[in-house]
C-alpha cells in the first residue's frame, strides 16, 4: 500500500505558549506537521543542553505571523533518523516560557 505516516502538532493553539503534543515518539519517515495558530511563532531545532538556541544546520520554519485561526499554515518536518531532536519557539521569550518540544527523546 502507499501513503505517508503523519502526526499533527498544534503551535500556540488558543493563545497558549505550547506545542501539543510536545513529546513525539514516531518512526523514521513520519511527517511531523506543525499547524500554526495566531501570534508569531517558529519551530526551530535546538539541543537538549541549549533548548532556546538554534543549532547549526537544524530545521526551522522561520517566523510565521498568523492573524486568525484556523490559519491553514503548516510546516512539515520528516523524521530522517532515530536520534532525539529538540525544538522550540524562537519568538520573544516563548521558549523561556516553556514553548519547547521533542522528537524521539529518551
Amino acid at each position: 500500500m502507499g501513503g505517508i505516516r503523519r502526526i499533527e502538532v498544534d503551535v500556540g493553539k488558543g493563545g497558549r505558549l505550547e506545542f501539543v503534543p510536545s513529546k513525539i515518539m514516531e518512526p523514521v519517515g513520519t511527517v511531523v506537521r506543525f499547524n500554526f495558530d495566531p501570534k508569531n511563532h517558529t519551530v526551530t531545532e535546538s539541543s537538549f543542553d541549549n533548548p532556546c538556541q538554534p543549532i547549526e544546520g537544524g530545521f526551522s520554519s522561520g517566523f510565521i505571523p498568523i492573524q486568525s485561526s484556523p490559519s491553514g499554515v503548516t510546516f512539515d518536518y520528516t523524521i530522517v533518523d532515530d536520534k532525539p531532536k529538540w525544538f522550540y519557539c524562537g519568538q520573544g521569550t516563548h521558549c523561556q516560557s516553556g514553548m519547547v518540544g521533542s522528537i524521539n527523546a529518551p
